[in-house]
């Protein structure tokens, strides 16, 4: 209860004097702004970042799993309201993560941060329902960034085979799914990672992969999904080992997916960090 009104004050803190309508209109412009000319400081991505696994640590030592989406849905959405506000919106592991997702909604989904969270839950689940994948991508970590180190921005350039798992789940998992769904009819091998090696990339010149769209209508909150996706996903396999809740088996995973404005994890993905 003393959550939900802590939460309560500070959304209303923001609407005094003026409509709910204007509100909106002048978040969504100034955090559309920032995101297309990329002037969110690094400092407070990388504090964000900090913050996320100190909450992973807590839980890692309590042995209580953690909600990947969740998690990296206040993450993204903490990073925002620091820039604009000065202060954290919601703490990871709250119980009104959801109450709050669904207030602002519209906004958050035209700036990448469901986005963000959709993206990365749907990526640790492929790594961890493909345990060889999981294991050459800390293999690259721990000899690029060493054991012990935070991942920094300025070491993702050097991190390829991270690069091209983020590009292979934009490929599998389309974070806005608007065309009509559709499926294969058989399982198909396609030489692993295919992005291994390419100089393909997610920025709308190539037309093989373009998950933000091209061109004027290209996705505005593409340069936050894209920063805030590498790091957390980069350090939250370098700095903690994941086992599934209630033992189970990474063969046995629940991998399938609810359609609506963003391709969402049906059962969402709890798991157990586990200290190095």
């Amino acid at each position: 209860m003393a959550s939900k009104t802590v939460l309560s004050a500070k959304v209303r803190s923001f609407f005094r004097g003026t409509s709910f309508t204007m509100v909106v209109e002048n978040m969504a412009t100034m955090m559309l702004y920032s995101l297309q000319v990329d002037i969110l400081p690094i400092t407070c991505v990388l504090r964000k970042v900090e913050e996320l696994l100190a909450y992973v640590q807590s839980c890692c030592q309590a042995g209580v799993a953690v909600d990947i989406g969740q998690a990296a849905f206040s993450t993204s959405l903490n990073l925002l309201s620091n820039t604009f506000f000065s202060m954290d919106l919601l703490q990871p592991g709250s119980d009104n993560i959801l109450e709050f997702k669904e207030l602002v909604w519209n906004i958050m989904v035209e700036l990448g941060t469901d986005t963000t969270s959709s993206t990365l839950e749907w990526a640790m689940v492929e790594l961890l329902h493909n345990p060889d994948k999981l294991t050459k991508a800390k293999e690259e970590l721990e000899r690029v960034i060493g054991r012990g180190n935070l991942v920094r921005e300025g070491d993702i350039a050097r991190l390829l085979y991270l690069q091209s798992i983020v590009k292979e789940i934009f490929r599998l998992h389309r974070s806005a799914p608007f065309l009509v769904p559709r499926k294969v009819n058989a399982d198909v091998e396609l030489c692993g990672l295919r992005f291994l090696g390419s100089e393909m990339d997610v920025k709308g010149r190539d037309f093989e992969l373009i998950p933000f769209g091209a061109g004027r209508r290209i996705c505005p909150g593409m340069p936050l999904v894209i920063r805030m996706l590498q790091l957390m996903l980069g350090s939250l396999i370098h700095s903690f080992n994941w086992k599934l809740e209630n033992g189970d088996k990474p063969e046995n995973m629940d991998m399938d997916d609810k359609f609506g404005i963003t391709l969402q994890k049906a059962q969402s993905l709890l798991v157990i960090p586990i200290q190095l």
